[in-house]
């Protein structure tokens, strides 16, 4: 167990690091590599993707995968910017937002770890 941390990581979670992970190596990758004459975006707005998606991955690598905020956002905002359709790194965050549409929604809404439920003493009528 590390420290306080409380919360679990479990296969689900692992699954949905990796892809963000996946994720966070594509825009590494492109900013490795980065070129302002061919390149569609920005630097800055590509280290701007790569700090939001680095967040997410690490909420999800600490277990938090229930304050996941979503890269619906980011996903606009890099298409708005330039980016094609169908470049890996649109492709990495919808890959994302699929697999957690997929795995942490039920009906469109967010699923939340529940705490547990305490045992309910029975009341006593005086």
């Amino acid at each position: 167990m590390h420290g306080d941390n409380t919360h679990m990581v479990n296969q689900r979670d692992l699954e949905f690091k990796d892809i963000l992970a996946n994720a966070v190596y594509t825009i590494q990758s492109r900013l490795r590599e980065y070129n302002d004459k061919k390149d569609p975006l920005e630097r800055n707005r590509l280290k701007l993707l790569y700090d939001l998606v680095s967040i997410e991955m690490e909420k999800v690598d600490s277990g938090m995968a229930d304050s996941y905020s979503g890269l619906r956002g980011p996903l606009k905002a890099a298409m708005d910017w330039g980016e094609p359709g169908d470049s890996s790194l649109i492709r990495a965050l919808q890959e994302v937002e699929l697999f957690y549409r997929q795995n942490y929604q039920i009906d469109g809404a967010r699923t939340m770890r529940m705490p547990r439920r305490q045992p309910i003493s029975p009341m006593i009528h005086t």
